[in-house]
């Protein structure tokens, strides 16, 4: 009886492992969480016609963590404005701030980005546009790992699962016992 509660309870720190790791990944891809980045990189999805034709609406970018004396003129960098995460190119450096611009847009941004609101600049970017589907998309990951994790440990308990059944339709009195 305690190998069988052994395997159940490697079993189930297994699976809560993988599940506390598909969770984290989902957070950072769907939470609006301005300072979520996994080993120093944050997924983005674009969803301005601003960076147009370079950064497509749908598109996924991935930013990486930066200080403001690391920012060149022509970057495109993630910061944050009032409540909401821009991505805007880098028109010019100052030794305390940033002015950025829209590829798109005819002026400059109406104020300057500080070492404060910069989260980190744009180090790959495709236009694919898995955006609108990527959030719906992470959530059936998640549910179809935990579908499978749920699979694994009946598979792997197999025998055990077995036998309670049996017992279930002999009886309590049958003599079957599941050690």
């Amino acid at each position: 009886m305690r190998k069988s509660k052994k395997g159940w309870l490697l079993n189930i720190a297994v699976i809560m492992a993988v599940l506390t790791l598909v969770s984290a990944v989902i957070f950072v891809l769907l939470a609006d969480a301005r300072e979520a980045f996994i080993f120093g990189y944050k997924p983005v999805l674009v969803t301005s016609k601003s960076m147009e034709p370079e950064y497509l609406v749908g598109g996924f970018v991935l930013v990486g963590r930066s200080e403001l004396n690391e920012i060149e003129r022509k970057d495109v960098i993630l910061f944050r404005s009032s409540d909401k995460l821009i991505l805007h190119r880098v028109i010019e450096v100052r030794s305390d701030a940033l002015i950025t611009q829209g590829d798109a847009l005819s002026e400059p941004d109406g104020s300057v980005v500080t070492a404060d609101e910069l989260l980190g600049k744009v180090v790959w970017h495709t236009n694919i546009t898995v955006g609108w589907t990527w959030q719906g998309a992470a959530i059936w990951f998640g549910i179809i790992i935990a579908v499978v994790a749920l699979f694994a440990i009946a598979a792997m308990n197999w025998k055990h699962v077995r036998a309670w059944i049996k017992n279930k339709k002999n009886g309590p009195d049958s003599g079957l016992s599941i050690n």
